[in-house]
């Protein structure tokens, strides 16, 4: 019994290594390689029908050749497509795309293949990064420099040499957070020189970079730095002096907390908590008590770590400030009661996370020496855009950060503001509410889904909550249904590289899903279906690659690779 029992999986084993005939495969690579891809993946699908079971390995040999020939294209779109399909396969058989990549006389398109490489772990790939330094455009050498240094490669020193000499000046303060990757004497000397650069950006940057590194070694030129007359490099070696432990320099940050103002004062104070002195907080109070933004901010990052006395002091202030009429203050307060994981930070900053792009937007400020960091309520950000381009996605990622700190808060209060975002118009948070609370499963967060799951009129809600009770193994959430949902979604393209012009901005009602929002949707339906590498769900992305949107095969190519792999 045992060996019929073995015999038959090996059969079963066998007839799945082996699914398509010599000629099957031949016959379907034909179509693919005279670039009809729609007859081979539906000859493909007509041949899985019949013999019941899919060839893995041929799909993944479709996928491959799918995106050679996308890397090979004339339109840029498919171009960069096929690079972000790569890049989602992550499979050092495809470096031959990103070399192509590289070679692109398209600044994005070399970008979009250093994305790529920086994730693979292969020496060809550090080479074609290498090659990378040798572009036309600077961003590009930039980016592949700090691959480079990211993992110590000692090429990218006399590549750094070289182009600080080059450079306009307003790209020199980039060098620092480079080179403070690259260990040994060489890339040490160089930094020194920009401590001593005629430029004082570069030398901020340099003993910003320096200090979060720790790297001590360069302490002797920061503590000589630090009586510059230059407010702003004053305060980055003020920060620097207590990040690296300097406790020689305890009398000068005693100075400077005493009796200067402004950031000075709170860069000094900070240093001197970090080495000990708790009774530095109270300068650090003072100039949040004159509504001060950065100190505010401080008191959030450093309240949680001292006695309770303080503590309380700290949150007395921070409660009387948050009442204050002037919104960039009100949001700085419920910054800082987040950062002490006080309830009280929701009921503050609601209101914010609340807000859609037509409301406030958020933008974060640093102080002059950069070490220092607050946020700037901005009304009516769609009026703004011309003025502060980056408005909208910079105040997205203010609100993310503060949903995963919001998430340390109590369930119930989390569960509420989630309740609140979906009901509001602010559905780019979404998805990232529910990805949040897919980490934290328990019953409650399940029934939650299941509720929101049911919702009428929100079908970003409804199909967002859908996946993640599939990915959480509720029974109730098929697999079926996510395939009816890719199957009504397919038709969307998953990557927009340019925005389509329209006759109104805006959107006929909420009940509708946006191009974005739906792009999102199919793209998680897929990744999820394909992580669970069944027969299903294979079937599913094979067919959304065929009946789809034209330009989706690309990325999904990659999605195909990795889930036959």
């Amino acid at each position: 019994m045992k060996y019929l029992f073995l015999t038959l999986l090996f059969s079963t084993l066998v007839s799945s290594l082996f699914a398509f005939s010599k000629e099957e495969r031949g016959q379907i690579l034909f179509f693919l390689h005279k670039e009809q891809t729609s007859k081979a993946f539906n000859l493909y699908l007509q041949k899985q029908s019949e013999n019941s079971c899919h060839d893995f390995d041929l799909l993944r040999e479709m996928g491959m050749m799918l995106l050679m020939q996308g890397a090979k294209s004339r339109n840029k779109e498919i171009q960069l497509l096929s690079l972000f399909g790569a890049s989602i396969a992550s499979n050092t058989d495809l470096l031959p795309i990103f070399e192509k990549g590289i070679e692109s006389n398209e600044m994005t398109i070399q970008l979009a293949a250093l994305a790529g490489l920086a994730e693979l772990q292969d020496d060809q790939a550090d080479l074609l990064l290498i090659r990378a330094l040798s572009s036309t455009f600077l961003l590009t050498r930039f980016e592949a420099a700090y691959t480079l240094a990211q993992k110590n490669d000692a090429a990218v020193l006399l590549h750094l040499h070289s182009l600080l000499t080059k450079v306009p000046t307003q790209l020199r303060p980039l060098f620092p957070q480079i080179l403070v990757k690259l260990k040994g004497p060489a890339a040490t000397h160089l930094l020194k020189q920009l401590l001593n650069d005629v430029e004082v950006d570069v030398k901020i940057e340099t003993i910003r970079y320096a200090a979060k590194e720790g790297r001590d070694d360069l302490l002797p030129q920061i503590q000589s730095l630090a009586t510059s007359p230059n407010h702003g490099q004053q305060e980055a070696c003020l920060f620097a002096l207590g990040r690296l432990q300097d406790t020689s320099s305890l009398p000068l940050l005693r100075h400077v907390a005493n009796f200067k103002e402004g950031e000075l004062k709170i860069a000094a104070a900070a240093s001197l908590f970090s080495l000990g002195e708790e009774s530095a907080i109270d300068s650090i109070l003072k100039e949040a008590g004159k509504e001060n933004p950065f100190a505010i901010i401080l008191l959030g990052k450093i309240g949680s770590k001292v006695s309770s006395e303080k503590r309380a002091e700290i949150l007395a202030s921070l409660e009387a400030l948050s009442k204050s009429p002037n919104a960039t203050l009100r949001f700085n307060c419920g910054v800082a009661l987040l950062g002490l994981r006080e309830d009280i930070a929701l009921g503050v900053l609601k209101e914010f996370i609340l807000s859609s792009h037509r409301g406030s937007g958020i933008l974060p400020v640093r102080s002059a020496g950069q070490t220092l960091t607050s946020f700037r309520v901005i009304p009516s950000a769609e009026l703004v855009t011309k003025q502060f381009p980056d408005l909208i996605s910079q105040t997205t990622k203010v609100k993310i950060a503060l949903l995963n700190d919001a998430l340390e808060l109590s369930e119930d209060l989390f569960l509420k503001l989630a309740e609140a975002i979906f009901a509001s118009s602010e559905t780019v948070l979404i998805p990232h509410v529910i990805e949040l609370l897919c980490h934290h499963k328990n019953e409650r967060i399940m029934q939650f889904f299941l509720k929101e799951q049911q919702k009428a009129g929100a079908p970003l809600v409804r199909n967002f909550c859908l996946l993640a009770l599939y990915r959480l193994g509720e029974e109730k959430a098929t697999e079926d249904q996510i395939i009816a949902l890719i199957e009504r979604e397919q038709k969307t393209a998953l990557i927009r590289l340019k925005e389509e012009k329209t006759k109104s901005k805006k959107r006929l009602s909420h009940y509708l899903l946006s191009p974005e929002e739906s792009s999102l949707l199919l793209l998680s339906a897929l990744e999820l279906l394909v992580s669970k590498q069944n027969e299903k769900g294979i079937t599913a992305l094979v067919r959304v690659m065929t009946d789809g949107h034209p330009n989706n095969k690309y990325p999904l190519a990659g999605f195909l690779i990795k889930g036959t792999e």
